[in-house]
């Protein structure tokens, strides 16, 4: 399924988020011969009328995760509606727009500052494709994903508990120092038991 965006006048391309979380690994596998017919849009983002969008093509998109660089193949859509016409794109769900640095790779930072990690030695020390990265850089995405954490954070924490409804929280000095700490500790947890729900990154689930 895909997630359909909310229309704007202001737009002539809009991506369509897939809602179903994938890795690259899975993504590529799924879609070398095109785009599978479950995940083909069936309704315009741009006039929203409900229709088999048909296919337009693809263009290939780089993108980088912990653990290496990957070519993607982004497949392209276009309304049939005569007074549309409007094209539109599928977006991997471990993906941002306009962004080559996967949601992976982005936590894998935010991980290591919720440990304590500052912005210089996160620079310095990070050593993953497509980096180094500067101290503005990481700076720009923690922020990012800080903004997203409030407002979703309860909601990501009702989606664990409902697997894990007696989750044990670590004690004492093992306790997170920050609130992406516990919610990593947690979906760490659900993926541990539940691998086919926790798929790819706690990121894209934001």
């Amino acid at each position: 399924m895909a997630r359909q965006p909310v229309p704007s006048s202001q737009q002539q391309h809009i991506m369509i988020l897939i809602e179903e979380p994938l890795t690259v690994q899975t993504y590529l596998q799924l879609f070398a011969d095109g785009c599978p017919e479950k995940f083909r849009p069936r309704i315009c983002p741009h006039c929203l009328t409900q229709v088999l969008l048909h296919r337009h093509g693809k263009y290939n998109r780089h993108a980088y995760t912990p653990d290496g660089q990957s070519r993607l193949p982004i497949y392209r859509f276009i309304c049939p509606n005569p007074n549309c016409r409007k094209t539109t794109a599928l977006l991997p769900s471990f993906l941002k727009e306009h962004h080559q640095i996967s949601l992976d790779l982005q936590e894998k930072v935010i991980r290591q500052q919720a440990e304590g990690k500052t912005l210089v030695q996160l620079s310095e020390e990070l050593e993953v494709p497509g980096g180094p990265f500067s101290e503005k850089t990481i700076w720009r995405w923690i922020r990012t994903w800080n903004k997203d954490l409030v407002n979703y954070v309860s909601v990501v924490w009702k989606f664990i508990l409902e697997f894990i409804p007696h989750l044990q929280l670590p004690v004492g000095t093992n306790k997170p120092r920050q609130e992406w700490g516990w919610l990593f500790y947690a979906w760490d947890q659900l993926k541990a038991k539940f691998p086919r729900i926790a798929v790819g990154s706690m990121l894209s689930w934001l």
